[in-house]
């Protein structure tokens, strides 16, 4: 970035988050560096909690705040077809961003267990390597996985969007930082998604789910923020 300061930059939506650590303190430093000394950047951010903190550390052209931007998609862009579905999909963290307890997953698939209800499990990363060739077919698989499934219980940002874009009724949990409940705020008109705090919120919620059928994906409340971020692509793009 500090070689092209020159050239229109636009960092699409994105969470911005700092550790309350040195590691914290210093990450910040060294973006305020690069960032407030380029003259033609805009920074897009895909939450409010993340707009307040562009606002407060950045002193960049233009900021905006955007939802993120898989919510501008539907499924039939990626291909993804109906299909009948079954049984529950469990995609939970596994990394540094965990927020769940083990036993609070365990009690999760028990009460499943004791309702004779299937599930699988899965994750949003990809066992192969992605390039340009193969990255549709690896989203579109991926995605299949939700539009073949009953209900997603998720504490994944991209778990719960995949599930609102495949019109796929969603319990999310709240990782260790606010993206997913940032997110959340942006889509919570739509009544197939839902997020809670604890396992007894989410237990509670699993059959009014379950009995969920022809759930619509609407993005139409979105659109204004994408088309503002459509103009600044378009005045830079030649």
């Amino acid at each position: 970035m500090d070689a092209l300061q020159n050239n229109p930059t636009i960092i699409f939506p994105q969470t911005i988050y700092f550790t309350d650590d040195k590691n914290g303190e210093k990450a910040i430093n060294d973006s305020l560096s690069h960032y407030n000394s380029h003259k033609n950047l805009s920074i897009v951010a895909r939450e409010k909690y993340s707009y307040e903190l562009l606002n407060k550390l950045y002193q960049v052209p233009k900021k905006l705040l955007v939802p993120d931007i898989v919510l501008s998609t539907n499924m039939q862009d990626y291909g993804v077809k109906e299909t009948n579905r079954n049984g529950v999909l469990l995609v939970f963290r596994s990394d540094l961003e965990k927020s769940m307890l083990d036993k609070d997953r365990e009690f999760i698939k028990e009460y499943l267990n004791s309702h004779s209800l299937n599930y699988n499990v899965t994750d949003m990363h990809s066992e192969i390597k992605i390039d340009k060739n193969n990255r549709l077919e690896c989203v579109r698989n991926k995605m299949q996985e939700f539009v073949s499934s009953e209900l997603i219980i998720t504490d994944r940002l991209h778990g719960m969007v995949f599930a609102a874009i495949t019109e796929t009724p969603c319990i999310v949990f709240s990782n260790n930082h606010y993206k997913v409940k940032g997110t959340y705020e942006w889509i919570k008109y739509l009544p197939y998604i839902k997020y809670v705090e604890n396992t007894d919120q989410a237990i509670k919620l699993i059959p009014e789910l379950l009995s969920m059928k022809n759930c619509k994906f609407d993005n139409k409340p979105l659109s204004k923020y994408y088309d503002k971020l459509a103009e600044v692509v378009k005045r830079n793009v030649n």
